[in-house]
């Protein structure tokens, strides 16, 4: 028993110190990025000089918001994956449509995916479905993450999409699908751990940390459903996550 408490706890440790690296890693690129962007901001606006124009601030500031975004998620995920390492992950269990948390995360990120990404996101649900029993929040941060990983994955004039249907008589399927460029099938099985990327160039230049389905994972097993992929390189992904129905009563 003392062996395995050891090798237990080095382990942890080890697992502690390759987070603190890849986090440090990973905070680089974006902490380099705002500062080189304002230190170009504040010499062009320095007195003296000629003011840059307003286009050209715009590309200034409008990097700068994006890494600041960037940073703000990779500080969500950590949060996320602290609190489930340390069984501090509290859940608000509750009847919850479905179909509703798909509109809310619509209506957020449909008007990023055409801006920044010329992707086009749709949704669709079966009708008269029942609520499934979940965490509210956590389920919205689940579709999140993965819409946004879908329109990160999707070439522009690509679409992406969020359905709901009826899997079985237990549960309902969560179907998060796109066209882009597809997980090849020796990476599958690596998709859902922590800080595995499949395209280490595009996902660092768009955002990605790695953690985002490692995340969501954890969070549906929590709330006591599954996820599956379904992809072909080159064709695009689709993820299906399966939720409790509320029993009545």
């Amino acid at each position: 028993m003392a062996a395995q408490e050891r090798a237990r706890a080095e382990q942890a440790e080890q697992g502690r110190h390759e987070l603190i690296v890849n986090v440090s890693h990973e905070l680089r690129t974006p902490v380099a990025s705002i500062s080189g962007h304002l230190e170009s901001l504040l010499m062009a606006t320095k007195e003296g000089t000629t003011a840059p124009s307003p286009a050209a601030l715009y590309d200034y500031l409008n990097i700068a918001h994006q890494e600041v975004e960037r940073l703000g998620i990779l500080v969500d995920d950590l949060l996320s994956l602290a609190r489930m390492e340390s069984d501090e992950l509290h859940l608000n269990m509750r009847p919850v449509v479905a179909s509703e948390a798909i509109e809310e995360v619509y209506q957020t990120l449909m008007p990023l995916a055409k801006s920044q990404r010329q992707v086009t996101l749709v949704r669709g649900s079966a009708p008269n479905l029942p609520p499934v029993l979940v965490d509210r929040q956590r389920l919205i941060q689940i579709l999140q993450n993965l819409v946004r990983n879908a329109i990160t994955s999707t070439p522009a004039g690509g679409i992406v999409s969020m359905n709901l249907e009826q899997a079985d008589p237990q549960h309902l399927a969560l179907i998060v699908e796109d066209n882009g460029v597809g997980i090849s099938a020796d990476e599958l099985e690596h998709i859902f751990e922590r800080f595995y990327r499949t395209d280490t160039s595009r996902t660092r230049a768009s955002g990605g940390f790695g953690l985002g389905l490692a995340i969501v994972h954890d969070l549906v097993t929590a709330m006591g459903g599954s996820i599956n992929v379904e992809s072909t390189k080159g064709m695009g992904s689709r993820f299906i996550v399966l939720l409790r129905i509320t029993t009545p009563g």
